[in-house]
C-alpha cells in the first residue's frame, strides 16, 4: 500500500498535496479524539462574586459545542 500511496502523492500538484495534508491532519485529530474519548473544547476559569463583594474562585469549567448547544461541565475549584 505504501508504494501505491507514494506514486499517487508524487503525481499531485502542490495545492492538491496541501489539501491532502489538511485532510490527514483532520483524520489524525478525529482518531485521537475517538481513542481518548475526549471532547473538543476549552477550560474557562470563573470568579464568582459573593454578596459581600468578595470574589470566590477560580472555578474551572470545561466548555464545548455539541448539537448546536453550548455545553459546560464543572471541573472543580482551582487551587492557587
Amino acid at each position: 500500500m505504501r508504494e501505491e500511496v507514494r506514486r499517487i502523492l508524487e503525481g499531485l500538484t502542490r495545492d492538491e498535496l496541501i489539501e491532502v495534508w489538511e485532510y490527514i491532519a483532520e483524520l489524525i485529530d478525529k482518531k485521537e479524539e475517538e481513542a481518548s474519548g475526549r471532547q473538543k473544547g476549552h477550560v474557562e476559569l470563573k470568579w464568582i462574586p459573593g454578596k459581600n463583594g468578595k470574589l470566590y474562585g477560580p472555578y474551572a469549567y470545561l466548555r464545548w459545542w455539541e448539537d448546536g448547544k453550548h455545553r459546560a461541565k464543572y471541573l472543580g475549584k482551582v487551587v492557587v
